[in-house]
């Protein structure tokens, strides 16, 4: 009996001394754990300190200055919806595995188009390559340029008629399209028959041209496609295919320099620009009312104008690597300033039409 109270006593001591072992490797377990939990809460907070100071569109998306100065869009909003816009087409030129997400890949071309960041600048503030920049760039102006074509901007002569400004509707009512030409320098060619079919006399260097209408109230209608410097606004006119899109009774406005009379009177149209003067001889007081009276309404082209060049990608001249892309963005960028608040500030009390 002796011996199996001896022989218990050991099982007990024993025992106590396997449960105090236990003890102490279960407070050192939750001892380790809470110190892993504290450590993955802290890396945590430093990623995400890491993603806020990124260069990335959630950087930006909460303060309507910044969008507007590196996108060109006035808000985050308008940014947004016209990135939904693009919808199924994003997926066909997005991977799974790319490093920015598709919204910073529309961000990131949005940035170089609007202040026409160096690629290997932009490569170091997304942390990509340049290649990968470039790849991105090519892609996404492709992209927008194709899905923005198949939104018809030339609106119907009864939307025009509802959209116009007193401004136009005491004088010149019947006014469907405002247009001008502008011109965008590119790096001289290397072929003398480019030089040449791409200099241009007004401006003295060598550069591509584009025509562009607003309709009365100020909306980007009608972009056409970049022709070479040295073609005339007439011959711009008529390659654009603007004279097509008119019909009988409908008024063009325009500067001295389209002598489209006969083209526009082939459809019906008539044309509104400045009074000539013979070189010598002064103006009448009719002619100088009439001037001034067309200068006052023409001056949206000329805003709408600035608008377009306020994409910087333009300030310097088109380099040859991205000539092939040359048409692509200019077109994107006159159709986008379609986001912007309207040019004349009365549209602003009537129904907002962006695009019919």
């Amino acid at each position: 009996m002796t011996q199996l109270l001896r022989q218990r006593d050991d099982e007990i001591v024993q025992l106590r001394s396997e449960n105090r072992q236990l003890k102490n490797a279960i407070g050192l377990s939750k001892e380790c754990e809470e110190k892993h939990l504290r450590e993955y809460m802290q890396l945590k907070e430093e990623l995400a300190k890491s993603r806020e100071n990124r260069f990335s569109v959630d950087k930006f998306k909460n303060n309507d200055e910044d969008v507007s100065f590196y996108t060109g869009f006035p808000d985050f909003e308008r940014f947004k919806i016209c990135f939904e816009y693009f919808g199924e087409s994003v997926n066909h030129i997005t991977s799974p595995r790319d490093k920015l997400t598709p919204l910073n890949q529309f961000f990131l071309v949005m940035c170089r188009l609007r202040l026409g960041l160096f690629e290997k600048d932009m490569a170091e503030r997304f942390e990509i390559s340049v290649s990968t920049v470039s790849r991105i760039c090519s892609k996404w102006i492709d992209l927008m340029y194709y899905d923005l074509k198949e939104i018809d901007i030339w609106p119907s002569r009864e939307l025009v008629d509802l959209m116009m400004p007193s401004c136009f509707k005491e004088k010149y009512p019947t006014t469907r399209v405002v247009i001008d030409a502008t011109e965008i320098q590119m790096e001289k060619p290397s072929s003398p028959d480019l030089q040449s079919l791409t200099y241009s006399c007004y401006k003295s260097r060598n550069t591509v041209k584009g025509l562009v209408g607003i309709t009365p109230s100020g909306a980007v209608s009608f972009v056409s496609d970049l022709h070479t410097g040295s073609v005339s606004d007439k011959e711009l006119t008529i390659f654009s295919g603007l004279p097509d899109k008119l019909e009988k009774g409908d008024g063009v406005m325009a500067d001295k320099g389209f002598n489209i009379q006969d083209e526009l009177a082939a459809k019906g149209a008539v044309l509104n620009m400045p009074p000539f003067v013979t070189p010598g001889q002064q103006m009448s007081v009719e002619d100088v009312i009439e001037t001034r009276s067309i200068a006052v309404v023409r001056i949206h082209i000329e805003r709408c104008m600035e608008r377009i060049k306020n994409y910087h990608i333009f300030d310097r001249p088109i380099p040859v690597s991205l000539c092939a892309l040359a048409n692509q963005m200019f077109y994107v960028c006159a159709v986008l300033t379609n986001f912007l608040p309207p040019l004349i500030p009365e549209v602003k009390n009537k129904k907002e039409i962006v695009f019919q």
